[in-house]
């Protein structure tokens, strides 16, 4: 699948993810959940976008993936440690 914007474009192969158009920056943003997707700018430039990182095309600057901020924080009982009251 081939999603196109005003100011980019992102090949999908197979993943989860949610595409940003802002007319007003004048940019894309791409959020992959899962699966990696393939960004490129008007510009030809492109950048690889893996699981769990996202990447903006904006007009005449370097594209780069970056990790997605952390939502939700899952603690393992069988990785914790229970110190008094508290788990760590």
């Amino acid at each position: 699948m081939l999603c196109g914007s005003p100011y980019g474009e992102a090949k999908v192969v197979g993943t989860t993810l949610r595409l940003i158009v802002d007319r007003d920056a004048s940019t894309t943003r791409l959020e992959v959940e899962e699966g990696k997707v393939l960004l490129k700018n008007l510009a030809g430039k492109t950048v690889d976008v893996p699981s769990g990182h996202f990447a903006v095309a904006p007009a005449g600057t370097e594209m780069a993936a970056r990790p997605l901020p952390i939502h939700d924080i899952l603690l393992l009982a069988a990785l914790g440690k229970k110190s008094g009251e508290e788990w760590r």
